[in-house]
């Protein structure tokens, strides 16, 4: 079993030409700016006034980084 995910996981660094830790602090970060997304979502179900697009801003702009990222490193892997 661990040694799957290990495996995996080194696969998954790999196909995208990233460190863990680089990996580790944009996901890191991702979680934790959606986690705020989803609670401001959250307050402004009950209240509609309240901040009323941050969570759609929040998650397209994680969407597009993640898609810029994605574009990035496969031009760099796709070039070896």
């Amino acid at each position: 079993m661990w040694f799957e995910l290990n495996r995996d996981m080194n696969e998954h660094l790999r196909v995208r030409n990233i460190t863990y830790w680089l990996h580790f602090k944009f996901a890191f970060g991702a979680g934790i700016v959606l986690i705020v997304a989803g609670l401001v979502s959250i307050i402004h179900s009950i209240l509609p006034n309240f901040m009323p697009i941050y969570a759609e801003r929040k998650t397209l702009a994680l969407a597009r980084l993640a898609r810029m990222k994605n574009v990035k490193q496969y031009r760099v892997h796709s070039k070896r």
